[in-house]
């Protein structure tokens, strides 16, 4: 698996692969080598709608599932995209999601963030884990773990249980907002909350990124 990753990447290097061929020659076939059967309806859902606050349809690219249980959500981009001008949009999903990791990827590089990162300054959080399948041998052994086990023991939402519950308890609510709510705006359309202090509501907004918004909202703005 390891020779055939190198001469995906060797190949695709020097065409400008789309998304489409991003995953299929790159992407997924690393899943394998990570022991997922990527083609098998029980372990892995594509097009996965992770939105557990049922507000529109917030799809990753995949999920895969571990007897029954979600365990990691991956968006995918194409080789060429810089993964840095979408952590936004993964970290909300991660944050609507009952996911125990959450993968951003183009092919080459990983960003692995897990569920025990997420608290109310999430949303400025570095990925737990950074590596590049260009040097395979220098992946880091933690983050292989935790990608093969399904992020086992790093804090994964009960069944059945709202990831945002996890999120929020704790924290302060304000004007009836707390962390890990989903939130739309007519002008920046669907974020979810991130912080809140005094009057102030931080939101990532998938289309626009991080915005604070001050108390009283104009209801007019703002549709639960």
């Amino acid at each position: 698996m390891e020779n055939k990753l190198r001469d995906n990447i060797r190949a695709l290097k020097i065409m400008n692969p789309s998304e489409e061929s991003t995953k299929n020659f790159l992407i997924y076939p690393f899943f394998e080598y990570m022991g997922y059967d990527m083609r098998s309806p029980s372990q892995v859902t594509y097009e996965y709608v992770c939105d557990i606050h049922e507000h529109g349809n917030r799809k990753v690219d995949f999920a895969i599932f571990c007897n029954g249980r979600l365990k990691i959500i991956c968006e995918a981009k194409a080789m060429k995209e810089e993964l840095a001008n979408h952590t936004g949009q993964l970290k909300s999903y991660f944050m609507s999601s009952m996911a125990a990791v959450a993968v951003l990827t183009n092919g080459l590089e990983y960003y692995v963030y897990t569920r025990d990162q997420i608290d109310s300054y999430f949303i400025n959080k570095l990925p737990k884990y950074i590596f590049d399948l260009r040097n395979l041998s220098m992946l880091d052994e933690e983050a292989i773990r935790v990608l093969r086990n399904g992020g086992t023991n790093v804090g994964v939402a009960p069944n059945g249980a709202a990831a945002h519950s996890a999120v929020s308890t704790g924290y302060v609510s304000v004007g009836g907002y707390k962390v890990g709510d989903y939130i739309k705006h007519v002008k920046f359309g669907d974020g979810f909350v991130s912080n809140v202090v005094n009057n102030n509501v931080s939101v990532d907004f998938v289309n626009v990124g991080l915005k604070t918004l001050t108390l009283p909202f104009d209801n007019k703005d703002i549709i639960k």
